[in-house]
């Protein structure tokens, strides 16, 4: 009985992902997953680096988005991990109030209509979740840090 149980929770939990997945691949994000270094572009289509000097984020993964994406971005993991978010304060940040905890560091990428300096950040369990991606002035740099070297991320929305 207690397998059966586990086969129809599996099951569930495989049609909530394949619906995910179908109705949110219409959303097409344009991103890489890279490694994040120094002087290394923020964003997929614009060369703002981080000119602050803070060495905390080196070797941590960094998904570069267009600098005005304003869809929200399935994520789904296997691993507890932690979402740092650099924001800018001419965006609306109402997000961020609850559940995000403020960062004593803080990051220089500065834009041209925007500065993102204050970094907010947030733990997820093993989940499928959405971000936000900032605005409206401009989103939000996404950085990830997972807990468990062996874990894994997937972005669910339809690369272009």
């Amino acid at each position: 009985m207690k397998i059966y149980k586990i086969l129809i929770i599996f099951i569930i939990f495989f049609l909530i992902f394949l619906l995910a997945t179908t109705l949110y691949n219409k959303t097409k994000l344009n991103y890489n997953v890279v490694k994040y270094m120094k002087n290394i572009n923020i964003f997929i289509d614009r060369d703002y680096v981080d000119k602050s000097k803070i060495k905390f984020f080196y070797g941590k993964t960094l998904i570069q988005i267009p600098r005005h994406f304003n869809k929200k971005i399935l994520i789904l993991t296997n691993s507890e991990l932690i979402i740092y978010r650099p924001t800018c304060i001419d965006n609306q940040n109402q997000i961020y109030k609850t559940n995000w905890k403020l960062m004593n560091l803080s990051m220089q990428v500065k834009g041209f209509s925007c500065l993102h300096n204050k970094i907010y950040f947030k733990e997820f369990n093993n989940s499928l979740f959405f971000l936000n991606s900032g605005g409206p002035v401009s989103s939000d740099p996404i950085l990830i840090e997972l807990k468990n070297k062996n874990g894994f991320f997937k972005i669910l929305n339809k690369n272009e």
